[in-house]
């Protein structure tokens, strides 16, 4: 399924690389809780986050998908460090 074609919630139309989700949606696009959403934040280990001049975060999808892919397990462990 392409990037373009996910929904965040039903509410929610097709996700593009821009569109910003709101705490709820970021939960419900990743299959976690909004509880974990919490715990990242609090904890400094989610993806980055933009907070609006409201005070509210909102996460851009395109930096969400640049987060999961800098976690992605690969076959056989870790990539192994660069030569120095």
């Amino acid at each position: 399924m392409l990037a373009t074609e996910r929904r965040a919630s039903p509410q929610c139309g097709a996700v593009d690389e821009n569109t910003l989700l709101s705490r709820k949606e970021l939960a419900a696009v990743l299959t976690v809780s909004a509880r974990t959403v919490d715990r990242w934040i609090r904890d400094g280990t989610g993806p980055p986050a933009t907070v609006l001049p409201s005070g509210r975060r909102r996460w851009r999808w395109g930096d969400v998908q640049t987060w999961l892919r800098e976690r992605r397990e690969r076959p056989g462990g870790p990539e192994p460090s660069p030569a120095e």
